[in-house]
């Protein structure tokens, strides 16, 4: 156990050292603050609103900052949270090839099962922090 924790650790060490990892949060960011600015502009307000008649209806024409942060919310982990995720996790899983990384790790006595789940509980990781990134800077 305690040698998979040292995996574990380096995993995550790796993953900090890659910036390709860090062009999620910026660009989740960028997004946001764009959509902030579009939707101060009336067309785009206008669509909006009729794209979401029905609430604005049941809360008596309510379009507060709280729909607004949703709808901010909805579309960069749609956007740019997927993409940003699926690429690290794809650099993490498959980059190990590449860098020649792989081949030194199999040269100790670890399994390719151990190492899989490192690699799997990095990416999950990753995914919630952003998520939850996501979700606050909205």
């Amino acid at each position: 156990m305690r040698s998979f924790l040292l995996q574990l650790k380096w995993e995550f060490v790796r993953l900090m050292n890659r910036p390709r990892t860090w062009l999620v949060f910026w660009l989740s960011v960028l997004f946001e603050v764009c959509a902030s600015v579009l939707l101060k502009a009336p067309g785009v307000r206008a669509a909006i609103a009729r794209d979401i008649w029905k609430m604005r209806e049941q809360w008596n024409d309510i379009f507060s900052g709280l729909t607004t942060a949703a709808h901010l919310l909805g579309e960069s982990i749609t956007i740019v949270g997927a993409i940003g995720i699926t690429l690290v996790a794809a650099e993490i899983v498959a980059g190990e090839n590449e860098t020649g990384t792989l081949r030194m790790i199999f040269s100790r006595p670890v399994s390719r099962g151990r190492v899989l789940a490192a690699k799997i509980v990095v990416c999950v990781t990753y995914a919630m922090v952003v998520g939850v990134y996501i979700a606050a800077t909205s």
